[in-house]
């Protein structure tokens, strides 16, 4: 009986043995997945502080961050070449006389202000 009992415990020891390797493939598996999708989210992010960024560093000046609208219109407006005087140039003469550049909805509709005037 004693045979009978250890090699009993011996399959269970084996089925643990399994179960433990397929649970350690199951939450490797899974921190892999949550590594790719925190991976596209920090991405996701980085772009957009990248236009943040792109904001912040011209947000000295009302000049500064007029070039970037006009570079903005140029590169998602190609085709609009009256984007720059239609849609900058009213915002660089507000920021001219507020000090603050209000950003459009399609950049997060941030307001910057305290920019030198120039």
């Amino acid at each position: 009986m004693s045979g009978a009992i250890a090699s009993v415990r011996n399959n269970l020891e084996e089925v643990a043995t399994g179960a433990g390797r397929i649970a350690r493939l199951v939450a490797v598996s899974s921190m892999a997945a949550l590594v790719v999708v925190g991976l596209g989210t920090a991405a996701a992010k980085a772009d957009d502080m990248n236009i943040h960024d792109t904001m912040q560093l011209a947000a000295g000046s009302c000049t500064g961050t007029y070039s970037v609208c006009v570079a903005r219109c140029r590169k998602d407006n190609p085709t609009d070449k009256a984007c720059p005087s239609d849609h900058c140039a009213p915002k660089l003469s507000e920021c001219r006389s507020t000090g603050c550049w209000q950003e459009g909805q399609r950049y997060g509709g941030r307001k910057t202000c305290n920019l030198k005037l120039g």
